[in-house]
């Protein structure tokens, strides 16, 4: 239960100054792809939680997993809506709030807006 509570507590992007991070003409499946370095949840570095190294890797075939501390923890599928405004992976659906070439960051709704969770990713180089 402990590394379920985690991963929903885990999902990020860092809203960026750079122009030459702005991709609002391209497609977003194609932005998330790759392996990305969770950094925060709600504005506190992830060291504030546990001391570990979570990554979230989208893979193009459709295919997801978590890592900790290099270790494949967790695996699931995910999805963009139509839109491309949410991903959905552990069939829970997180609103994508910023998705650069290195900059993710989402958002976990409930229906009570105070519970909800952000989540601030920057891609692995």
């Amino acid at each position: 239960m402990k590394k379920t509570i985690l991963v929903l507590l885990i999902i990020l992007t860092i809203t960026s100054c750079n122009n030459d991070d702005d991709n609002s003409g391209e497609n977003k499946s194609e932005l998330i792809i790759g392996l990305w370095n969770l950094n925060t949840i709600n504005g506190e570095p992830l060291s504030s939680f546990e001391p570990i190294r979570t990554q979230y890797e989208f893979s193009s075939n459709g295919d997801f997993k978590i890592y900790t501390n290099g270790t494949n923890t967790e695996q699931s599928t995910w999805d963009l809506n139509s839109n491309n405004t949410k991903v959905t992976f552990f069939d829970d659906s997180f609103n994508i709030l910023n998705l650069t070439n290195n900059i993710m960051k989402l958002s976990l709704p409930y229906s009570d807006p105070s519970l909800t969770i952000i989540y601030e990713f920057t891609k692995e180089e």
